[in-house]
Order: C-alpha cells, then structure tokens, then sequence
C-alpha cells in the first residue's frame, strides 16, 4: 500500500482494478467546516431519513446531498472528486466552460489528460483531489490521479486508488473483501468479482450508517463521507451504470428481523446528458408512512424515507 500526499479531501471516492476491470466509486455527502446556520438543522438521508445535519466533528454538519462524478461526453470515460465544496464548485464550472467550447468546435472531441492538467494547473486547487477513467478513440484507457491517492496492490482488484476523508475506510472494505475471495476457490456469478465489490461496498455504506450512530468509527459519516455511494464500470466506449438490486438488511439472532429493503436503481436523466443517470433509492421497509422524492444536486434520489417506529 502507498499513501501519496495531498490534502486531506472530505469525501470517499475510489478506481477499483484500475488497470483491468475499472470500476469508479463515489460517495454523494457534502458537508462543510462550520456550524450550521440554517434555520432548519435537518437533512434527509437514504439510511436514516430526517436527522440533525451536525456531525461527530466539531464545527462540521452535512449540507445535503450531491453528485461528485462526471460523465465525460462521446464516450470519454469518468471523473470523480473530493474536496471542500468552493474549490469544487470552481472546478466543475471551470471544466462545464471547457467542455462547451469544445463542443462548439468539435461534437465529437473527448476529452483528454493534456486537457485536465492544463485546467488544474491553471487553478492550482491543492484541495481537490481528482480520480478517473479516460477513454482515447484508440480503444486505452488512462487512469487519471490529482491531488494525491493512497493506492493498494490487490490479490483479487489488481491496483485500487482512494482518495478522500473516507480513503482508509474504503482501503479497508477492499482488503477485507480481497481476503475473503483469496481464500475460497468460487466466483460470483453473473458479474465480475469487481462489480460485486463495486456493489457490495455500495449496499456496505448503507448498512453501516443505518447500524450504528453517526459518531461511532464503523459509520461512514464519522469520516464525513456517505449518504449514498454511487458505482460505475468504466467500458472502453463509455461508463455502464449499475443494475438494479433489491438489498435486504437483516438482524440476525434468535428471532432475525428486516431492518431495512431499498430498491436501487437508475434511470436516464435526457436533461443532464453530462451528469448521466439520476439514482432512485426506494426504501422498501415494513411500516412505510410517506412516499417523498428527494431532488438534489446533480442527483435524483427517490425515497420512501418516512420510517415509523417497530410496533407503531
């Protein structure tokens, strides 16, 4: 494993096998370095539903939910960030300008290294860090890295990189997940073994945050990262979106219970061609109240979010 210096970005992004089977993760949590000011001090996430946006570090609350990756047009691959929400901001408007003066030139041109450098250079953002896939028309594939990365040599994912507050807990959900397929002699079946890392990280997060407080260690929001983790397989010709899963949370013990049942899916947002597919997150859980849809940055997410207590 090798951690490379960069700041320390509050998000949780990652390339699974990226020199084989790339797959882009990144989370949709964006919170900000100060107390919350608002006068309603509640978010809603996929997990929990309505709760208080202040987090277990101080001064720190979730601002709401947005898309941190960005679908390169013609087929060109994927970006991924993390970092403070101005500097982000920054980029993605300095990269959306760009974009749409080349198309003005050229519909087809995809875009490049040459071209990523140039506009992070001449911005000198030190507190973004940046992961992605870039597709040539020659059929290669690039693997893109700004702002630092730890980056891990896997028996089973080929090389990973990680980036973001949540970098070293994903590193750990991935080293577990590569001792686990190190050990027996199957494979998963109707998917690469690293789609059904991609995705199982995914259903991962939201297990976690719904099991145990937002201030305990094994919840992604005590890294400040979460809410939901987006996946993506990097083709050669373009980015393939997951399939749709049903995830079923159990207790187990004597007497096993279902916690929670999401639905997860997506569906082609004609309006964002750069954003790609909005995500639908329906929360299937017994003892649903209401039906909302939860529309934020970049991002659809459709829940039944209303939980009623057990026995209510």
């Amino acid at each position: 494993m090798e951690k490379q210096s960069g700041a320390s970005n509050l998000t949780a992004i990652a390339i699974l096998n990226a020199f084989a089977d790339p797959h882009l993760l990144a989370d949709t949590l964006i919170s900000r370095a100060e107390a919350d000011d608002r006068a309603d001090q509640t978010v809603w996430l996929p997990s929990l539903g309505t709760i208080q946006t202040a987090l277990a570090e101080n001064n720190r609350h979730i601002r709401r939910l947005g898309r941190k990756s960005i679908t390169l047009p013609h087929g060109g691959g994927m970006l991924a960030y993390a970092g403070e929400v101005p500097r982000a901001r920054e980029f993605w408007a300095e990269f959306s300008e760009r974009i749409e003066n080349l198309n003005a030139y050229d519909e087809t041109r995809r875009i490049g290294r040459a071209m990523l450098e140039a506009i992070l250079q001449s911005m000198n953002v030190p507190q973004l860090s940046i992961l992605g896939v870039l597709n040539d028309y020659n059929g290669q594939q690039d693997i893109f890295e700004y702002g630092g990365a730890v980056t891990a040599e896997t028996q089973n994912y080929g090389r990973c990189l990680f980036a973001g507050s949540g970098a070293e807990f994903l590193l750990d959900l991935v080293l577990t997940a590569d001792a686990f397929w190190s050990g027996v002699n199957h494979r998963p079946l109707g998917q690469t073994i690293t789609e059904e890392l991609a995705e199982s990280i995914s259903s991962r997060s939201l297990f976690l945050e719904s099991a145990f407080p937002p201030n305990s260690q094994n919840s992604p929001l005590a890294h400040s990262f979460g809410g939901f983790v987006e996946w993506y397989k990097i083709e050669r010709d373009g980015v393939k979106p997951h399939r749709e899963r049903v995830e079923i949370h159990l207790t187990s013990g004597q007497r096993s219970r279902i916690g929670r049942v999401y639905l997860v899916g997506m569906v082609r947002n004609q309006n964002a061609p750069t954003l790609g597919s909005d995500i639908v997150v329906a929360s299937l859980t017994p003892a649903v109240a209401d039906i909302k849809v939860h529309q934020v940055d970049g991002l659809n997410l459709w829940l039944i979010n209303q939980l009623k207590g057990e026995g209510q």
